[in-house]
């Protein structure tokens, strides 16, 4: 049997003593190899931290930067007289300082320049701006950009409202408020202003509850305590809105309107002595306000002081040279004093401004005073503003009856009493035309209707 050959090892046999050097070029080759990927690693947590700082300095760099453009904004705001909490002026004005105003519009300008995020701010300020200078359309126009920019941003509606309530759209303003409302239930400036505006279309009930609303909502500085009295005033009462002006008073003692408000209705409750002081306390605090002026004539023609209250209407009007009836009622007292040419005058300055009672009153004084044509074309200028102005009928068939035109007398007779069967004046007076026409039995007839509907008409003589 053969026996097999040892066959030589390639690989030299290791001894007990021989170092184990493969292996420990192993552990150091792995060792490397992680200090590469340990410093690779730092890098990039190096490079993320150097990218987190910088985009936080940026971050904060255009915080800082939209910080100081709001804070040109807010004085922007104020330099246009803005009220700070319900940002708006209600029932006020703009401060119409032409260096201010110019001022304001440098910061807006400034800012919508530099900061585009606050775009839709800075448009509703320039609306603001652009009312402030007597411009309310172009306002609007402006706002409806505003609004296409930031349709949910609840003051640019809140402007919008207060704008068109300026402009007599009281609909349009309600509806404005009533949208920034949806927008923010809590907004307490949104139901202020809608009080306001809902008592300027006459729905007092509901005035007292959005401004009550408002008060909920701690909105609680002179001017709301002022509206919830207007409010109570309009409704008639009188004792809570004398409560509601003492709470404005008690927030801020030099809250004119509100001592003018007390005045007024301590007149109501003939406190004539009490009421003359508050307005002359509100008079005292702000002297340019027309209506302070307005109410305290008032007061002095009901005790007998006519002299004075021709002084201070004649104040109002010269505040307020388009208060309809501010003229109105200084053609009251000239008339009282018996300056009849005056008084007409003033009559006919508030009925410019759309005031039909004084052009009745114009009217009256002119047939007193043997004006008959003058009447006549007053009394034609009443009717085409309202056909069915029963008054405006009658006097006109009296000024055609004084100048003599006895068949067109008949004709407004007959429209007054068709307008009114039971206006027994017009019917006597329709029977003096027909007397005078030679239609004695019709005539008859009108008189006995008139003395039917009158049995303190003279009888026909």
């Amino acid at each position: 049997m053969a026996r097999r050959k040892d066959k030589p090892s390639s690989t030299p046999p290791k001894t007990a003593n021989e170092p184990p050097s493969t292996a420990k070029g192993d552990r150091l080759d792995f060792l490397f190899r992680v200090a590469t990927i340990l410093i690779a690693l730092g890098g990039l947590l190096l490079g993320a931290y150097n990218y987190l700082d910088q985009r936080g300095m940026r971050e904060q760099q255009e915080k800082l930067t939209q910080s100081v453009a709001q804070s040109k904004l807010d004085q922007a705001w104020d330099l246009l007289g803005g009220r700070p909490l319900s940002d708006f002026v209600v029932d006020g004005a703009w401060n119409r300082d032409p260096d201010d105003i110019r001022a304001a519009n440098d910061l807006i300008r400034d800012v919508k320049s530099t900061c585009p995020e606050l775009l839709p701010q800075c448009l509703r300020l320039e609306a603001c701006v652009l009312d402030a200078t007597g411009r309310p359309e172009e306002a609007l126009q402006k706002l409806e950009q505003a609004r296409t920019a930031a349709p949910t941003n609840v003051r640019i509606h809140l402007t919008r409202g207060g704008i068109l309530g300026a402009l007599g759209r009281h609909a349009d303003a309600l509806l404005a408020y009533d949208r920034a409302i949806e927008l923010d239930p809590q907004y307490a400036a949104a139901h202020l202003s809608r009080g306001s505006v809902l008592q300027r279309m006459g729905r007092y009930e509901e005035s007292l509850a959005a401004t009550d609303h408002a008060i909920t909502l701690d909105l609680r500085d002179a001017q709301t305590y002022f509206n919830r009295g207007f409010a109570l005033q309009d409704l008639g009462r009188n004792e809570e809105a004398l409560g509601a002006y003492a709470q404005a008073l008690t927030v801020d003692a030099k809250h004119a309107a509100s001592h003018r408000g007390r005045g007024v209705v301590l007149q109501r409750m003939s406190r004539t002595d009490e009421a003359l002081a508050a307005l002359d306390a509100s008079i005292a605090i702000d002297p340019d306000q027309a209506l302070s002026h307005f109410h305290r004539a008032n007061v002095l023609f009901e005790i007998g002081r006519t002299g004075e209250a021709l002084e201070a209407i004649d104040k109002s009007v010269a505040l307020d040279p388009n208060s309809a009836p501010a003229w109105n009622n200084r053609g009251v007292f000239l008339s009282r004093s018996g300056r009849q040419v005056e008084a007409i005058d003033a009559y006919l300055r508030s009925f410019a401004l759309k005031n039909a009672d004084a052009g009745h009153n114009g009217a009256l004084l002119m047939l007193g005073s043997g004006r008959y044509d003058d009447a006549l074309a007053t009394y034609d200028r009443l009717v085409a503003l309202d056909a069915r102005d029963v008054l405006a009928r009658h006097g006109r068939g009296n000024a055609l009856l004084a100048l003599g035109r006895n068949e067109e007398a008949l004709a407004a007779y007959d429209a007054a009493t068709a307008i009114d069967p039971k206006f027994a004046l017009a019917h006597r007076n329709r029977g003096l035309v027909l007397d005078a026409l030679g239609r004695e039995a019709e005539a008859a007839d009108a008189h006995r209707r008139s003395r039917e509907l009158d049995p303190s008409l003279p009888a026909r003589e």
